[in-house]
Parts: C-alpha cells; structure tokens; sequence
C-alpha cells in the first residue's frame, strides 16, 4: 500500500511538472553539471512536496541543528554542512504520504546522489525517473525505479548511481515515508549531461548499475554471468544481492543445470603494480550445498630466466589467496570472507568455483562487493611483543610522581604474579606492566613511537591486557589518549584476570590540536598489577573481526539474521555512523569505542505489545 501512494504521488507530480518540462525544454537545459549541496537551502532546479500534517517534505538542515539523523553531512564531513532531510509532522498518528523530491531535466544524464538512513526503523526509500512517452494520440507516463529498499541496516552516507538513456524530459523522483524516530537524508545531487562514466576496473566491485567493473569469465567448462537489476532468478539462485539487500542490486555468478559437474574461473581486470606489496581482499559469497568449492589465487607474470629484457622467459605465476571446500563453505546466505596476499607487479584476480559431484539440483555460486585495498599500514613498525626484552620504540614516562612500565623477567622472577606472556603462552616470552603496590592510586604512561604529519586520519591500537588485584579497594583503569589530553578509549573497571583483546579506532584527523604527535596508554591502579602484550599501532582502520559465528557488525549482520517477521514482531537491524538521535541508545560501539563503529540493535514500535524478536546464526 505505501508503495502504491508513493507511486500516485509521482505521477500526480509529473503531471503538474510535464508542462514545465516542456518549457525547459524550448529554452535547453543548462549545459555541464548540475548539482545540489543544500548549502542554500533547496536547490531552485529541484522542487519539494508540500509540508502538511499529512504529508511529508524535504528541507535544508544544518547537522549541528539536528535532533536526529547524521551529525556531519556528506560535502564537507562536518557539524557546519547542509543536507536535505525528510520532515514529517510530530505527535500524529494518521497516515501520512511520503516526502517526494523531484526535478525534471533532458536526457540522456548521469544521476549521482548521496543518502543517509538512521533511525529506529527503516523507512521505504525510493529514486525513480519517469518521462512522458507518446503512445499514438496520449502521453503515457513510463517510469524506471532505479532504487526501492527498505533498509534493515543503518549506514554511513552511500552512493547511488543512475544511467538515463531516454532522450526525453525525464523527471527523477526521491521519495521517502515515514518510520518511527527515522531519519533519511539527501546530499550532493548531480545531473551530468551523457552517460556515466564507468567504473573503476581497481579490482573492487558491488556489480551494481549493470556493470562489472573489467571482470571477464573465459573458461571452456563454464561461465560466470552478471545478475542485473530486475532480472528474474533462474531456478537455485538467490533473489537479493547482498549490496543493497534486495532484487534491485546485482551480482555476479556461475550456475548450471541439475546432476552436472562444473568448474568456472572469474578473473578481474589487470591491476597495477601496487605501492606496497600487501593486499587486503574481502568479499562476500553465496553457495548452495553440495562436494563444492570455492577458491581465489592471485595471478601474475614473471621473469623465470633471470636474464636481460631482450631474452626474458615470463611465465604466469599463480599462489593461492583463499579456499573454501565442501562442508566449510557455509551454504545458502551471504557469507563474509577475507584474506590478504602479497604481489610486486601487475597481477589479477581468479576466483574458481566448481562442483566435484553432481547433484540434483542446479548447482549455484555467486560474489559480491569485492573490495580490493592496500592493507600495508604506516604504523606495522610500531608493534611490540616484549619477547627479547625490547620495548620496540615505546617508552614508560619518566615525569616524577609516576610509575614506570617494565620489561618482564620471567626468568629472573619479575614479576610474580604473572608468570606466562600472551605470545607464547609461556614463561619464555615476555611483555610489559606496571606494579603498585601502595594503596594510593599512581599512574603509569607507556608512550608509542614520534608520529609524523602523515598520520592525520584513523589509526587502529590492538593489544592484550591482564590484571592481578590484591585487595576489595583495587581499583585499575586503562587509558587511551593523545598529548592534548584527548580520550580516545577508557576500560571503565573491564579490565579482567585474564589475556583479553582490545581494539580501538582512534580518530587522529579530528583533534583540536592537530594530529598527535605520540599516543599514550594510561594506567591508574592502586594494590595491583596490570600487563599488556602484542601491542599494535598502525594506520588505517581496524581489521574486522568476522571469523565462524564471530561478528563484530562493521560490515553487516555476518550470518545472523533476524528471522521472525510478522506485523507485531521487532526487527534487529544495524547502527552504524554518526548519527543524533533524541531515543536511548549507546553513543559508541564495542569494537572500536567510536561512533563510527557499529553494533546490533532491537527495533520495536513503542506502543505494539507482545513483540518477539530473534536472531539466529
């Protein structure tokens, strides 16, 4: 039903912005790109249903002027941007039709825009373009909805991408309804006369937008084929990519009919020769059951001969990246997978999927969202496992009135209430702690290594920490912070008697003083002890940890979904990116301590009883 209002809308829409259409079009539309920021407010080329108690609008807002939604917006990142939001009357609970925003310009153009989704439930979000099209003596409206979803994960600002190759008026229509404590945000709408341009062949890929980014699949057993929008599923194969979630995304596959074996290689374009030699590879699968596998290698050529230019022997050189077989392949959903790989020339991607055994029914494999990335970081000398007695670069602070962090000795009995380093699991590592023993709480700080001006975005600090407390007035506090006295992470009395993992996204562009120069791990503690090993600075964001029925949520639900859905029942849906909202919720996630992390969150209506949720794996 609220598919069918929006529908109505847009043509009762069109029908009112066909003449204006008409008369742009004896005029001619501008030349070059057209493209909207609300900055100053809503852009003269595009238009706004009317506010009401029973219809929604879209209207300028500054980020640091909201109650709810995205704290910065998408042009500038910051408080001081402008968006366009959807508005809808507060304190009513009739119907209201949704807010529409729409613009009419002459095809062909590439649309590109940027949205945001927050909020305790999904609103139905829709982008279309429609045009006017003669069919003998009447106009009959003819309309491309290029992206319908009801979102069940919260984001950061995504983009959307649309082709128009009609060479017509064409009006493009962004419609948004109502969802409890929801807010949908627009930002940088653009028009660009002609066609898209395509897509970057770097070897990441969301096969969206009908394109598949320079992948080809030639192998003489069986082909791999792009899913386009709206096309419908063969027999065995899934319906919703896992990008957008729904049948309006794409993705790439191989399939083949029942009790057949087969065996299909997708390779990527060629890729550059990298800056530094280790790349990171993630993607996401979907296989059905059966004697399958799954596997990707990186493929290159080289110098076999060892001899000058004019008589060199290249040869093609392949080493495996990633496999899955049989029962390890986790069948029948989107499934994460990771890996990194290390190559010094220009090289590609194949990734082999086979049946060994026929089955009876169609056997099918697919990926999606390949990302392909330099996983070298600026900080990987900046790590430390206190295992030879060095500190690696990090430094205890020598300011009087605090104590010191120290080497361990394990052999030599210091100290004694640890006995065993996190590394080895044994007395023959080591790591490094700070000791007091009085009751009045001291502090100890451990320095990382100088910082140049390059670290200026988001760093990632990995370590291992273990308390022994000697008393019921024990109190032990770790700290995360930066030489201005910027908090990046504090334990608030988590810390346990045991090796325990810690991950922490530090934000370092954002400081008021500029980039750090050093990071710093306080301890307070009083009557006790506190150790940490395996410390690692590094630059870039933290790794995300998705391993068997581990999820941490940076890059979806893993393989937990919520299964119960019925009209009276919550849904578990992810938050993630910063967003302002008036509802109790945590400020920050787990993972990284940061609100650019995310988590898994319950969403019910407020005044519905009886509610039931799940979340199975």
């Amino acid at each position: 039903m609220l598919l069918r209002r929006a529908s109505l809308v847009r043509l009762w829409l069109l029908g009112l912005t066909f003449l204006v259409g008409v008369m742009n079009a004896a005029t001619g539309f501008p030349q070059g790109e057209s493209r909207c920021d609300f900055t100053d407010g809503i852009c003269e080329s595009w238009t706004s249903s009317e506010c009401s108690t029973v219809c929604g609008c879209f209207k300028a807002v500054q980020a640091r002027n909201t109650t709810d939604g995205p704290i910065r917006d998408h042009t500038k990142g910051t408080e001081d941007g402008w968006y366009g939001a959807a508005v809808f009357a507060s304190g009513t609970w009739i119907s209201q039709k949704p807010a529409v925003f729409h613009r009419t310009t002459q095809g062909p153009f590439c649309f590109t825009g940027w949205y945001h989704v927050s909020g305790l439930q999904s609103a139905v979000l829709i982008f279309a373009a429609t045009a006017l099209t003669r069919r003998g003596a009447s106009y009959l409206p003819e309309e491309t909805v290029f992206l319908k979803a009801e979102f069940s994960q919260t984001r950061l600002w995504q983009k959307v991408v649309y082709e128009e190759d009609r060479s017509a008026n064409v009006t493009i229509f962004i419609s948004s309804s109502s969802a409890l404590n929801s807010v949908v945000g627009l930002d940088d709408l653009s028009i660009v006369p002609g066609k898209c341009p395509p897509a970057n062949q770097d070897g990441s890929c969301t096969f969206n937008y009908n394109d598949q980014c320079g992948y080809t699949s030639s192998s003489s057993k069986g082909s791999w084929y792009l899913k386009k929008r709206y096309s419908f599923p063969q027999t065995g194969m899934v319906a919703d990519d896992h990008t957008t979630g729904t049948s309006d995304g794409g993705y790439i596959y191989h399939r083949v009919e029942a009790n057949k074996t087969t065996s299909a290689v997708l390779t990527s374009p060629t890729l550059a020769k990298p800056a530094k030699p280790t790349r990171c590879l993630r993607f996401f699968y979907y296989a059905v059951k059966g004697s399958s596998g799954l596997e990707v290698s990186v493929e290159s050529q080289r110098d076999v001969s060892g001899l000058s230019n004019n008589f060199r022997n290249l040869r093609n050189v392949s080493k495996p990246v990633w496999n899955r077989y049989r029962t390890s392949l986790v069948p029948n959903r989107w499934y994460p997978a990771e890996a990194s790989f290390s190559v010094g020339e220009k090289h590609w991607l194949n990734f082999r999927c086979f049946l060994d055994t026929p089955i009876k029914d169609p056997f099918f494999c697919a990926v999606d969202d390949v990302e392909v990335s330099d996983c070298s970081v600026e900080g990987q000398q900046f790590g430390c496992d206190f295992d030879n007695g060095s500190m690696c670069g990090w430094g205890s602070s020598s300011d009087p009135g605090l104590i010191r962090w120290t080497v361990s000795d394990l052999a030599g009995g210091r100290p004694l209430a640890l006995r065993k380093d996190r590394t080895t699991g044994s007395p023959l590592g080591g790591f490094v702690y700070a000791e007091n023993k009085a009751l009045e709480v001291a502090k100890a700080r451990l320095s990382s290594p100088a910082l140049d001006s390059s670290w200026n975005g988001v760093a990632c600090l990995s370590f291992w920490h273990y308390t022994v407390v000697n008393g019921i007035t024990t109190s032990v506090t770790l700290t995360v912070t930066s030489a201005s006295g910027d908090v990046f992470w504090s334990s608030n009395g988590e810390l346990k008697k045991s090796w325990s993992h810690q991950v922490i996204l530090l934000q370092l562009q954002d400081l008021k003083d500029g980039p750090p120069q050093r990071v710093f791990l306080d301890a307070s503690l009083n009557t006790s002890l506190i150790a940490v090993d395996d410390l690692v600075l590094s630059f870039g964001h933290c790794p995300s940890y998705q391993n068997g029925l581990s999820c941490d949520f940076e890059r979806g639900p893993c393989t937990w979904t919520s299964t119960l859905r019925t009209r009276n029942l919550a849904t578990w849906r992810i938050q993630s990116g910063s967003v302002r909202t008036s509802l109790a919720h945590p400020h920050v996630d787990h993972t990284h301590n940061s609100t650019m992390g995310s988590y898994m969150f319950l969403s019910a209506l407020a005044r519905a009883y009886g509610q039931r949720a799940e979340l199975v794996s």
